[in-house]
């Protein structure tokens, strides 16, 4: 499950208050774009609206490597010492209760801004082995609507168990990786509205 929350956060330049939209969990199997973002430097950035600074809001955030079966909490790096993130276990118990069976069978790891991105091509590597799998994940969808599998559900999306998301087709040779079901639920939506129009 990924998660976004508005926040309020003063601006280190100006000091101007705001809110911005920041993500607090990321399932990087379906929302393979955030990879993109930390490398082109956009990952929970916000930019002033008073004097144009941009800057990263350091905030807790949770990671779900959904493929590997590993989970990150990733937490400012001043409060990685703090006494709350000695026993992982005790944010073990915290997490669980905010997201219950979704940590079911994951390894739980706590680590600082710093240390995660150090680390994140290795993190990319464990999820996606040579990448290649999010690489045609991520380009279908940069690709929508036209990577859409359109005799698929209706134009494409379909809600299945409850889930809804969409078909796309992947720029694949392995004949069993051509396509794939994403759960989103507003790609659904502006699926859905394609169709409508």
């Amino acid at each position: 499950m990924s998660l976004k929350n508005h926040y309020w956060v003063d601006c280190p330049s100006c000091g101007h208050r705001f809110t911005v939209l920041l993500w607090d969990s990321v399932n990087t199997a379906i929302n393979p774009e955030v990879w993109e973002l930390f490398e082109q430097g956009g990952f929970n950035v916000a930019f002033c609206p008073h004097c144009g600074e941009g800057f990263f809001v350091e905030k807790e955030v949770l990671f779900h490597f959904m493929r590997s079966g590993v989970m990150v909490l990733v937490v400012p790096d001043a409060l990685k010492a703090s006494d709350r993130y000695r026993d992982p276990l005790s944010e073990v118990k915290r997490i669980e209760e905010q997201f219950g069976p979704l940590m079911e069978g994951y390894e739980y790891r706590v680590m600082g801004w710093s240390e995660f991105i150090a680390h994140l091509e290795e993190f990319w590597e464990m999820e996606a082995g040579s990448g290649l799998a999010l690489l045609l994940i991520w380009r279908a969808l940069k690709d929508w609507p036209d990577s859409l599998i359109r005799d698929r559900g209706i134009n494409g999306a379909e809600e299945i168990d409850g889930i809804r998301g969409v078909w796309l087709r992947l720029d694949s040779d392995d004949p069993d990786f051509e396509e794939i079901f994403m759960a989103d639920d507003e790609l659904y939506k502006k699926t859905i509205r394609i169709k409508e129009e």
